[in-house]
């Protein structure tokens, strides 16, 4: 079978994206999806490219770009996050994606945009190394265990001695937890409603002190945590005397949650608060452990390792540059965490 590559249209192409998503990625693929990440996005709507047969115009796979504003040593670039990338499993061979792959790369380097990043499966891995793109960084989750019931049920089936070593574990736990709580002094509070200008601002403030960092806007915000209709993002934020310093965003999914995204001023006081606020909260759910998946290097990975987050895993990020100077770039510092992702 002869495989083509085309661009995306957006309006016309909407029906054969969403299903192909459904079919070969997804569940969660519906046209409220769509909308919200094709769309609505206010850093630009997203591109597309489909992998079709020749022969009969069947679609086989498809890949997606999803624009970002990114600080980079104090001033704005525009950037893509790579996804949505899928193979329909009757053409899994490396020759459909490479060739899916190496067109969206070469759209990066006609200079659409000044660089791209991905954080691949194993499987995508494989085409990167055929391309022979190596990770740029690595993403590490952390995780900080909140309760033992869980671990507890698969060492004893034994109810009574199951609720005795449970009980004595969660009682340790909390005691641990208690030296944690970052400066007495700061407001936290759980915040509803849309973001405003003073994300904006504090975005303006600090944003681009980090190194290489994603544009927070009140906008961006909004789009990425408030109004995704996929997950329910809860955010937390820290302020002195009124002013807004920082804010956290969790995600609770069943027993387990996520520290999907924490920002503010560089104080270790006020995201030691944010994280203490938001473990305590998750602790009176019942929740047994809350991750935290960030750059390897990122400045406040050592912070969540103080406040008791332990390293589990690792994945790779692909940071794809279309000139030499990239490399550069890619030993900088990046303050990415889960939250930088789309899907």
């Amino acid at each position: 079978m002869k495989v083509a590559i085309r661009p995306g249209d957006l309006k016309s192409d909407k029906p054969l994206i969403i299903d192909a998503l459904l079919r070969f990625l997804t569940p969660l693929s519906d046209g409220r999806r769509f909308s919200w990440l094709y769309e609505s996005n206010p850093y630009g709507r997203a591109h597309a490219w489909i992998a079709y047969s020749v022969d009969d115009g069947t679609v086989i796979g498809m890949s997606a770009a999803f624009p970002r504003r990114i600080y980079v040593d104090g001033h704005e670039e525009v950037s893509w996050v790579l996804g949505d990338f899928c193979i329909n499993d009757a053409h899994r061979s490396l020759g459909p994606a490479l060739m899916l792959q190496r067109v969206c790369l070469a759209e990066v380097d006609s200079g659409a945009v000044a660089f791209c990043y991905d954080f691949p499966s194993t499987g995508m891995m494989a085409v990167y190394k055929r391309l022979h793109i190596d990770p740029s960084q690595r993403m590490v989750r952390l995780a900080k265990p909140l309760r033992v019931d869980r671990r507890m049920k698969a060492v004893t089936k034994i109810p009574m001695v199951n609720r005795a070593l449970s009980s004595a574990g969660n009682v340790l736990l909390r005691l641990s937890n208690r030296e944690l709580r970052g400066d007495c002094g700061l407001e936290i509070a759980f915040y509803q409603g849309g973001c405003g200008a003073e994300f904006s601002d504090l975005a303006a403030q600090i944003g681009s002190c980090y190194g290489i960092c994603t544009r927070r806007s009140a906008e961006y915000l909004n789009w990425r945590y408030v109004d995704n209709p996929l997950y329910r993002y809860e955010l937390f934020t820290a302020r002195r005397r009124g002013a807004l310093l920082g804010y956290a965003v969790f995600l609770q999914d069943g027993e387990d949650a996520m520290l999907v995204d924490l920002f503010g001023a560089e104080e270790e006081s006020v995201l030691c608060a944010l994280i203490a606020h938001g473990v305590g909260v998750m602790t009176k759910r019942g929740v047994q452990t809350v991750s935290a998946t960030l750059v390897e290097t990122h400045p406040w990975r050592t912070i969540l390792e103080r406040q008791g987050f332990k390293i589990r895993e690792t994945s790779p990020m692909v940071i794809y540059f279309p000139s030499s100077g990239g490399q550069i770039m890619s030993q900088q510092s990046w303050l990415f965490m889960q939250g930088d992702r789309d899907t």
